[in-house]
């Protein structure tokens, strides 16, 4: 047969073909397919990865992970499973107490939380300073209010003694005189600078000229002069009294006159308000006249 030299090209005689290991085909006609032919024994198709049992991976790739792979059946039956509180392996040790899981992933130390980087570390669904870890962080400390300082110590937009912080200090607990020239509640501001003075007739002013000033629309500007100063008021109501005639007080003249006796012992009479210091408002031949500091006068 095929050692007779007659023989040499007959099919009966040809080589066998070797096995490819990743085709599917039985390419030496052995009966064996791939991986299942011993041929393909050292074949780097055919090397698997053995399963790990503890490490809920599946390294072999057949769908089955740690102690579920069959190929883990003997050394499950003593291997600690670490995170399902149970002595798996019978030791007396469970989970992570059992040092077969020190290295395992459910037994490593939580993270500290970082009280300033946003982050919820040790992941108890706390992150910052909402977490009790930071109670004790000076990140997380609030800073009290100084009510004598003039700063915002504490960041809520209420300085000093306008702090609700400070309610209780004594030196935040008086009003404001807003006549004295000293800063009675302590707050770094002073008679008409003090906003608790906002409402009082020495620091309230409107524009009895220009009868502006007032809150409300329907409310007109007056101004009573005396020879110390000068208050302001709204009022509602409108006088009647014009220009030069008797009057008792401010509110019964026209809106822009105000009641002022000329001199001592004088009747008083209506008389026009002007700005001190500009001109064309007064008329014949009368000029703005009243004290040198003052804001207002009358037109004589």
């Amino acid at each position: 047969d095929c050692d007779d030299q007659d023989c040499v090209n007959h099919q009966a005689c040809a080589e066998p073909q070797d096995e490819i290991c990743d085709n599917e085909i039985d390419d030496d006609d052995d009966g064996f397919v791939d991986c299942d032919d011993t041929d393909c024994a050292d074949s780097e198709h055919c090397q698997t990865t053995p399963e790990i049992c503890d490490n809920e991976v599946d390294d072999d790739n057949d769908g089955f992970v740690d102690c579920n792979d069959s190929d883990c059946t003997d050394e499950c039956e003593y291997l600690e499973i670490c995170d399902n509180e149970i002595d798996d392996d019978n030791d007396n040790y469970t989970d992570c107490d059992d040092q077969d899981c020190v290295n395992h992933q459910a037994c490593a130390e939580p993270q500290d939380e970082i009280c300033d980087n946003e982050i919820d570390d040790d992941d108890d669904g706390y992150t910052d300073c909402e977490d009790l870890d930071c109670d004790s962080d000076p990140v997380c400390q609030t800073q009290s209010e100084d009510c004598y300082n003039g700063i915002d110590d504490d960041g809520d937009g209420n300085i000093d003694c306008n702090d609700t912080d400070c309610n209780t200090d004594p030196n935040c607990g008086g009003d404001e005189d807003c006549t004295n020239f000293l800063d009675d509640d302590s707050d770094g501001l002073s008679d008409c600078d003090d906003p608790d003075c906002s409402t009082d007739p020495t620091c309230f002013t409107c524009d009895p000229v220009d009868d502006t000033g007032c809150v409300d629309s329907n409310e007109h500007c007056y101004i009573d002069m005396g020879y110390t100063g000068a208050d302001f008021y709204c009022e509602s109501t409108t006088g009647t009294l014009g220009l030069g005639e008797e009057c008792n007080e401010t509110i019964d003249c026209e809106v822009g006159l105000t009641c002022r006796g000329g001199g001592p012992g004088q009747t008083a009479t209506c008389m026009q308000v002007c700005h001190m210091g500009q001109t064309g408002e007064c008329s014949n031949n009368t000029s703005c006249q009243g004290a040198p500091t003052a804001e207002f006068g009358t037109c004589r």
